[in-house]
């Protein structure tokens, strides 16, 4: 079934608005108003850091035409980055931070990980950049009501195991077309132990299976009784153990105890799905004390100024840096190639991100894994079981 819904937020990044914007003023005229500026939320979070690792003639550009895009609509949720190389912070975790993200809502975005709000209750879908400039026109979109698949989780995590292992475990199982064109619903007993973080993680790389939101309960937005599903899977946490996906799909993922001994060059701890709050902490308790391998380079990069300032406050960036690591301002940076940690050519890295595609990352190898494996395999100088770091 197909509708003609109205959409309540729309979120984009300088990727994509500059070209949305220049066909809406083709379309409709330079002086056309969009459909509703309070819904429209904006941040140049991609490309800031792309001048630290390579020359460019214009690095500013895409951030400029969004600038006046921003100014000639006058738009109130626009993020611009506030420093050279600072980017207000990552779209999928900024606009939540900011209280702009709410439950029982249509969102759309112009970002393969909009599923991430799923995790707030709201219906996120990911867009192109034709769509984007219609519902800035219009405030309405179509869109094809997709089927559902509801997975339960029960239990809790064991020690050293998290939600970035509870993913990577769910995409081995389902594959990287499990989810295709499905919301995926979550249920079961341990949802009242997952945190916001927690939740975020696993709606964010739904996607990789291929899914078109990851939709969590939040209040009044419950599945309804006697609902039915493309497919019904369960998963108990208490059994899990942390994973790692080897190159080059997110769905490769094996149990650390599975893998070989694998040295590597970079450990990058960062992006929508590890550079949140309690990532950072996970990384920075495993951290503490211990000195990054020579052979190895550590990059944080915290996905929003926020939760840089109060990562700092708590003493995580300390940790890094007095091991060794170095951090940078909130980007999307090395996820995609664009910032410090993008792997030269022959290089492997193991990244707390939620893509490893080949090329995605620079021209090397990506291992995914959790922040805390992350900062564990950056002290050992290879993949490493984080559980050998706790008491």
């Amino acid at each position: 079934m197909t509708v003609f819904a109205d959409v309540d937020k729309a979120i984009t990044h300088e990727l994509v608005l500059p070209v949305a914007a220049k066909q809406l003023e083709a379309a409709y005229g330079a002086d056309f108003k969009i459909w509703d500026r309070e819904k429209l939320l904006v941040t140049v979070d991609h490309t800031v850091q792309i001048p630290l690792i390579r020359h460019v003639d214009r690095p500013n550009d895409m951030a400029d035409r969004v600038l006046r895009f921003v100014d000639a609509q006058n738009l109130p949720h626009a993020f611009l980055p506030v420093a050279p190389y600072t980017s207000r912070g990552i779209c999928h975790v900024l606009f939540p931070e900011q209280g702009l993200i709410e439950p029982d809502t249509l969102l759309i975005g112009t970002d393969s990980h909009t599923c991430t709000y799923g995790a707030y209750g709201t219906l996120a879908v990911g867009v192109g950049t034709t769509d984007l400039t219609e519902v800035m026109a219009s405030g309405r979109i179509w869109l094809d009501v997709p089927e559902s698949i509801r997975i339960t989780l029960e239990g809790t995590f064991p020690p050293g195991v998290y939600a970035k292992d509870a993913i990577l475990h769910i995409l081995s199982r389902v594959g990287m077309n499990g989810f295709t064109d499905a919301v995926v619903e979550f249920a079961g007993s341990a949802l009242e132990h997952l945190s916001a973080d927690d939740r975020s993680t696993i709606a964010n790389m739904v996607v990789e299976g291929g899914g078109t939101c990851g939709l969590f309960p939040v209040g009044t937005v419950q599945a309804d009784e006697g609902a039915t599903y493309r497919s019904d899977l369960t998963f108990d946490l208490r059994n899990l153990v942390p994973f790692v996906a080897p190159p080059y799909k997110p769905d490769n993922g094996i149990p650390i105890t599975d893998l070989d001994e694998t040295p590597f060059d970079v450990g990058w701890i960062g992006s929508c799905t590890g550079g949140k709050l309690e990532d950072l902490r996970a990384a920075a308790e495993i951290i503490d004390g211990h000195r990054v391998a020579p052979s190895v380079r550590l990059v944080v990069s915290p996905a929003t100024l926020d939760t840089m300032q109060e990562a700092d406050e708590r003493g995580y960036l300390r940790a890094f840096v007095e091991a060794g690591g170095q951090v940078v301002p909130p980007s999307c940076g090395a996820c995609l190639g664009m910032g410090p940690g993008t792997l030269r050519e022959g290089e492997v890295g193991v990244f707390a991100s939620n893509r490893n595609f080949k090329g995605r990352a620079g021209a090397g190898a990506v291992y995914l894994a959790s922040p805390a494996t992350v900062a564990a395999s950056a002290v050992r100088g290879k993949i490493t079981d984080p559980r050998e770091f706790l008491d």
